[in-house]
């Protein structure tokens, strides 16, 4: 097993990723923490939307991420890391679902 890499925020992306439907494409979520780290990556969260996990091998490649706790390699290869660096402050985690 690969060795564990990202935090809740992006774990939680990646699982609302496999919910959608590629079809929802009019639906987007973003997860991040405050203080510009999330776990033990570089990046504080993720965004994405029902096109993330577009075809039936990386839905597959996401369940197994999940599962090994290693969300950001997956995140990454799709373009949904969210980098802002650290910023100083640690107000908790910040959700958002926008949906048309």
């Amino acid at each position: 097993m690969a060795s564990s890499v990202g935090g809740r925020n992006q774990h939680f992306a990646l699982y609302a990723a496999t919910r959608l439907q590629a079809s929802d494409g009019s639906i987007a979520v973003l997860s991040a923490g405050t203080d510009g780290i999330d776990g033990n990556s570089p990046f504080a969260g993720a965004v994405i939307d029902g096109r993330t996990l577009g075809d039936q091998r990386l839905r597959s490649e996401a369940r197994m991420a999940l599962i090994e706790f290693r969300a950001t390699p997956l995140l990454q290869l799709v373009g949904a890391t969210m980098s802002t660096g650290p910023t100083g402050n640690n107000l908790r985690d910040l959700r958002l679902l926008l949906a048309e």
